[in-house]
């Protein structure tokens, strides 16, 4: 940050905390002041990350929240629900106690008229929501924001429908009180009206945003299982044949077919739902785990183990579909620990469940190679990351002890078979003998992938420093290192 940002930064809160401190006799003169210092915040921290750490570090979040619940005039409290609303939109969240600023907010959502203005307040009550956890969630209900927020979902202003989608969808998480839960599953046949796809091709479809959060309120909605029942009772016959509709589209940005995904996920909680999600669209679903994005198998997975686990129906007629078994093997070896637990848990449940003719199948598979994987799975140390583990990808850590157990197990049931029916003596050596050439041949693999990247690095810097020197003039010393730092 620069130098005069950093002073900004400093001034701003000193004005704002004389303002604060002012008696109700010296507000008139400071109306005006705290309007300005609210405007300036506003615009100085939209899309800069390092102004808005520096204000929040500076206590600005709590001054803010301290105006807006003190009699100042209208203008002056919505410049500084803005300002609050564009300092809180960072990935750096500080434990600030945000729940005072939702009354005053909700206040403001509800008095203004116009919805080019009311979308800042809404957008302010999103970031308290994201920032404030659960006491900003609790406060919002108590202040019975949600009739304000509803209204601005189904209101005509798009911009305005957006930020109430993304207000609505972090209610919806699974750690808010169930009274939210009730009051936003009412607008379910709303939420479906706006995800149908256009019938009009000269229209164009929802944006991705927008989508992605309409998707995400439904997901949100469905981790409750009391939730997830009521919803199928009342919108079965229209909201999976949605979802497997949405999963159709192409292109499908992967976010949105991983959002659709956990919400089946969600709701294979019966019988009746998981054979009406696998008459529907299994064929869509064996699609997209064999050609999806890596993003999007794990979701993909859910279903299918939420299907196979739950339902003996399912459990026979899946297993049946051409290259399932081979995919499922496949998957087992994955660096991403919560596809790898998904499968595991599925083999295991053919395995434990299923006859000699099953167990044949995983066999021919390869899956007691594969189930080596996480068999040989270390525990994280102290020195270690769970990104470090996982290869970097960012998701949760399934349970590796978890799926070490469960890999043990599969293989013990298929070296008995191997033994038993195939007549192999020892199938520990057998396998672990393969499992060591292939091993072996893989490191070599990623040695001569290193390498080629190794040799491409100095390559690219040669000519970096070929280009440097042809330059003209005024290409000082200065910028060439500067340039140099940027390319690293």
């Amino acid at each position: 940050m620069m130098v005069e940002e950093f002073v900004l930064v400093e001034v701003v809160a000193d004005v704002l905390k004389e303002a604060v401190i002012s008696s109700p006799d010296e507000r008139n003169g400071w109306d005006g002041v705290v309007r300005d210092m609210a405007w300036c915040v506003r615009n100085v921290a939209k899309g800069r990350a390092g102004v808005k750490k520096s204000f929040l570090e500076a206590g600005l979040a709590e001054l803010l929240v301290k105006i807006l619940n003190t009699p100042w005039t209208e203008a002056a409290r919505f410049q500084t629900a803005c300002a609050l609303a564009n300092i809180l939109t960072t990935d750096w969240i500080l434990p600030i106690p945000l729940e005072d600023a939702v009354p005053p907010l909700v206040a403001l959502c509800i008095t203004l008229p116009d919805p080019s203005l009311r979308i800042l307040p809404v957008t302010a009550l999103r970031n308290v929501l994201v920032c404030g956890f659960d006491p900003a969630r609790a406060k919002v209900m108590s202040c019975k924001v949600f009739s304000p927020l509803r209204e601005a979902f189904e209101s005509n202003d798009e911009p305005l429908v957006e930020e109430a989608t993304a207000a609505i969808r972090d209610l919806a998480r699974l750690d808010t009180p169930s009274k939210a839960k009730t009051q936003i599953s009412d607008l379910i046949p709303h939420i479906l009206s706006l995800l149908y796809p256009p019938t009009d091709t000269s229209t164009p479809p929802p944006p991705p945003t927008k989508t992605h959060n309409l998707l995400a309120i439904l997901t949100n909605l469905t981790t409750s299982t009391p939730h997830a029942r009521k919803i199928l009772a009342n919108h079965e016959t229209t909201l999976i044949p949605l979802l497997f509709t949405l999963l159709l589209q192409h292109p499908t940005p992967p976010i949105l077919q991983t959002d659709t995904l956990a919400t089946l996920a969600n709701l294979c909680i019966d019988t009746p739902s998981n054979l009406l999600i696998l008459q529907t669209g299994l064929p869509l679903l064996l699609k997209t785990l064999f050609t999806s994005a890596p993003s999007c198998r794990p979701d993909c997975m859910a279903t299918l183990r939420n299907l196979i686990l739950q339902t003996p129906f399912c459990f026979s007629e899946i297993i049946t579909q051409e290259g399932f078994v081979t995919e499922l093997v496949a998957n087992v070896p994955s660096r991403r620990h919560l596809l790898q637990g998904y499968a595991l848990e599925i083999v295991w449940e053919y395995l434990s469940k299923g006859d000699d003719s099953i167990k044949k199948l995983f066999w021919e598979a390869g899956c007691m190679s594969a189930v080596l994987v996480p068999m040989e799975e270390r525990r994280i140390t102290t020195n270690e990351s769970v990104d470090d583990l996982r290869g970097g990808e960012g998701e949760d850590l399934y349970n590796v002890e978890w799926n070490k157990t469960i890999a043990g197990k599969c293989f013990r049931v298929l070296a008995e078979y191997e033994e038993r029916v195939v007549g192999v003596k020892d199938p520990w050596m057998r396998v672990w003998g393969e499992w060591k050439e292939q091993d072996r041949v893989r490191k070599e693999e990623r040695r001569m992938e290193r390498e080629k990247r190794r040799v491409e690095g100095k390559e690219s810097k040669g000519r970096r420093k070929s280009s440097a020197a042809g330059r003209g003039v005024g290409f000082s010393k200065e910028v060439a290192s500067g340039s140099k730092r940027s390319s690293r």
